[in-house]
């Protein structure tokens, strides 16, 4: 939205502020590309230039917008369902992480992992990110189940809203390396 400057202005246009701030109001792209090649416009007989008007810059609903001089940056901010399960996948394995971290496994342990949980949007992540998942907390087996995990040796974790049972089993050395050989 371009706007008069009222400061630079005022003075100069008197009386006839009101129809130069109407007038510049209207202008497009054109006249603020003029303005900023250098170039002079005339409004009511006088001459003005970059320094006398205000663009300004307004997010779209959805949107995060900067502006630094002439170049501003919109990202669009609406989540959709694709984003919205790489984050559940992101979360879950930061909270898989963590249950490494409390179980006091390394970061070359590898491991056996169990999930379950009763969301649909949660499990539907988890299908679609489970080798990114895997890789990162080094599950060699990852096992999504239909139904509840029947164990006692479960631990139950929240990822956003979402409570996910997790069944964590570091992976037996002697069969890491049975696996190694075999490949």
């Amino acid at each position: 939205e371009v706007k008069a400057n009222f400061k630079t202005l005022g003075k100069r246009m008197g009386k006839q502020m009101k129809q130069a701030a109407h007038t510049i109001s209207q202008w497009g792209a054109s006249q603020l590309n003029a303005l900023r090649a250098g170039k002079t416009l005339q409004v009511c007989g006088i001459n003005i230039n970059e320094d006398d008007i205000v663009v300004e810059r307004h997010a779209k609903p959805n949107q995060a917008v900067c502006a630094q001089g002439q170049l501003s940056v919109a990202l669009d901010t609406q989540l959709d369902d694709a984003l919205r399960a790489e984050g559940l996948a992101r979360e879950t394995i930061s909270q898989l992480q963590k249950l490494r971290k409390q179980e006091g496994l390394t970061v070359a342990d590898q491991v056996h992992l169990q999930l379950y949980t009763a969301s649909f949007s949660l499990q539907k992540a988890l299908q679609q990110h489970a080798n990114t998942i895997a890789q990162e907390v080094l599950a060699i087996q990852l096992n999504i189940h239909q139904q509840q995990l029947n164990t006692s040796q479960k631990q139950a974790v929240q990822v956003d809203e979402h409570t996910l049972h997790v069944q964590l089993h570091q992976l037996d050395t002697a069969y890491a390396d049975r696996s190694k050989q075999k490949g």
